[in-house]
């Protein structure tokens, strides 16, 4: 005699092994307005830096060292296979379709959409959006981006406390870069107390937003948590989100803390590339200082509201790299700097993102 179905295995089943919908779709229109003004930003702030601070460009660029400049793009080729594997590797445990080739395309693009969106706030979502087209849950995708964002502010800051201890010296040197400073702090500690706040503790927020989707019900006289409505299937998302970035802590322990050093070597690898090129231009510079500057010019630049920290990235770049870069390369150096470190990802992330949608 044959069993009956029993559909709540059903369920369990489908809420375990299909992707759930995802709310977010790219928006051309959006994307347009949003690389116009990175652009825009970049290039005054570009033009700013160059011709404020290259007087002899025919000379510096005639006696630059071009064996160093192939470090320094190495070094970015470095930076990029490290970001790529972190995320290859919390990716596989879900997927073991998905090769190394399409982490570093998603790193790309979220390097563009990043740079078209403020604070860098769409790239993540953009990740998530390309890792979900590929068969990842929504909610382990967004468990990854969490976890990657949490590890790399973990480390910055870390290593921006250690490099003031080592050089304390600095605050007293550059005391106009103490405002970007103390504000890149209080949104370290203000994005990952919410972080904290909102994962371990969700129930005020699952409360509050039910409590917003009932006040659109009822303004706009439509049900919003009814099944399948928006409110309702962001609550869903929500809940298996904060289920899988709880379960991932817990159950892949050892690979969250091995992301850290992945992080490490990342950050370490774009911070040789600055060093290279400096020793391009043929200025003698200790590795160790470079990497103390570029931890606080990052750290600073995290969370800068514009598009990709562009503008706010070339000008600390001129207050912090000028202590060790001489004044007649500093316009120069910082020009490249962005365009290595920076502008190359943002080129072929966007190839990859339209070829994608294109694609799909």
């Amino acid at each position: 005699m044959e069993q009956p179905i029993d559909v709540r295995q059903w369920v369990v089943f489908y809420e375990a092994n299909m992707p759930e919908p995802i709310l977010w779709r790219p928006e051309p229109r959006l994307l347009k307005k949003g690389i116009f003004l990175f652009s825009l930003i970049a290039l005054i702030a570009s033009i700013g830096v160059f011709w404020w601070k290259t007087p002899h460009l025919a000379d510096i660029i005639r006696h630059l060292q071009l064996p160093f400049l192939g470090l320094a793009l190495l070094s970015t080729a470095i930076e990029w296979f490290f970001s790529s594997l972190k995320l290859y590797l919390f990716v596989v445990l879900h997927n073991e379709k998905i090769s190394l080739w399409t982490c570093f395309r998603t790193i790309t693009i979220n390097y563009f959409v990043s740079a078209t969106t403020p604070s860098s706030i769409g790239g993540g979502v953009a990740q998530t959006y390309v890792l979900h087209k590929e068969g990842v849950h929504a909610s382990h995708a967004f468990a990854i981006l969490i976890i990657s964002f949490s590890s790399t502010v973990f480390f910055l800051t870390v290593a921006t406390a250690g490099s003031l201890a080592l050089q304390p010296a600095i605050l007293n040197i550059s005391p106009k870069f103490l405002p970007v400073l103390y504000f890149s702090i209080a949104g370290v500690i203000l994005v990952l107390t919410a972080i904290t706040a909102v994962l371990f503790h969700p129930q005020p927020f699952q409360h509050g937003l039910r409590l917003i989707f009932q006040v659109l019900s009822h303004l706009s006289r439509r049900d919003w948590l009814a099944d399948r409505a928006p409110g309702q299937r962001l609550l869903h998302q929500f809940n298996r989100f904060q289920q899988e970035f709880v379960r991932l802590l817990r159950e892949e322990t050892g690979l969250v803390l091995f992301s850290l050093v992945l992080v490490a070597l990342a950050l370490t690898a774009r911070f040789a590339t600055a060093y290279f090129l400096i020793r391009g231009f043929g200025v003698e510079v200790h590795f160790g200082d470079v990497w103390i500057l570029q931890t606080l010019l990052f750290f600073s630049t995290y969370l800068i509201p514009t598009p990709g920290s562009s503008g706010a990235a070339e000008i600390a770049s001129v207050a912090l790299m000028g202590l060790i870069v001489p004044a007649e390369v500093l316009g120069l150096f910082t020009v490249i700097w962005r365009v290595v470190t920076t502008y190359l990802a943002v080129i072929l992330g966007g190839f990859f993102f339209l070829t994608y949608l294109r694609e799909n």
